[in-house]
């Protein structure tokens, strides 16, 4: 939902959606229609009859909250090349 979200800031087609986000075409669906019916995306088509998803207020809160979250849980986790992503020990 991030990244789709994070598209929804310029404008995304669903066909972009699905590239960007690497999303099959029903994931996309869902995660779009789930964030329509929240009001976090809303739906208009453009000049040539194209549907466009834009990032509403509601939206924007929501992926600010998001990057709040990822902020803080980086500092959690570290990434190693042979060993992928790691917990750190509690101090």
């Amino acid at each position: 939902m991030y990244e789709i979200l994070s598209l929804g800031i310029d404008g995304a087609s669903k066909t972009n959606i699905i590239y960007r986000a690497n999303l099959s075409y029903l994931l996309a669906e869902n995660y779009i229609l789930f964030l329509v019916k929240k009001g976090m995306l809303k739906e208009e088509r453009d000049s040539q009859d194209f549907t466009k998803y834009w990032l509403t207020e509601r939206g924007a809160h929501f992926l600010r909250l998001l990057r709040d979250v990822e902020k803080e849980l980086g500092d959690f986790f570290f990434r190693t090349p042979s060993l992928g992503i790691r917990i750190l020990d509690p101090i």
